[in-house]
């Protein structure tokens, strides 16, 4: 059951990445690399429901486990498929954004499509794990224990 919830909030977590992606294009703010930290609001909300979603519809004994997992399946799932997006937006649909990168972020020579990919991967699963970790220790404290 936790991987079918991780699945369904990262597949909405994708949803907001390409909806914030399309926004920044639609009002010409895309070149601007440093708006990319609002993704991690984004990731943030989709940990966040999916564990609250798993909290209040499934008992568990190791909820933190259970928590902790969903919260990292949300997390892989939205980063993989954003990261596949960015790789056909770059190398297929525009590629002149491609160029702009290349020549004006650093060590922009090395970078593709593919490597680009794999960087927004890395990125993205640190900063799903740190926020995973982060909302499963407000979960933590507002679980009684059974042993109390």
């Amino acid at each position: 059951m936790e991987s079918k919830i991780g699945f369904r909030y990262g597949i909405l977590s994708l949803i907001g990445y390409i909806l914030f992606f399309g926004l920044m294009k639609g009002f010409n703010l895309i070149e601007i690399i440093e708006f990319r930290f609002f993704n991690l609001f984004i990731l943030t909300g989709g940990i966040w429901l999916a564990v609250k979603h798993l909290k209040d519809n499934a008992y568990n004994s190791s909820f933190y486990y259970s928590g902790f997992l969903t919260g990292l399946t949300a997390t892989v799932v939205g980063i993989i498929g954003f990261a596949l997006f960015m790789g056909v937006y770059l190398h297929f649909l525009d590629p002149n954004f491609m160029i702009f990168l290349k020549n004006n972020e650093p060590f922009g020579q090395y970078l593709n499509p593919a490597s680009i990919m794999g960087v927004l991967f890395i990125e993205g699963l640190a900063s799903g794990l740190i926020s995973t970790f982060a909302v499963m220790q407000y979960y933590k404290a507002k679980t009684k224990s059974l042993n109390a």
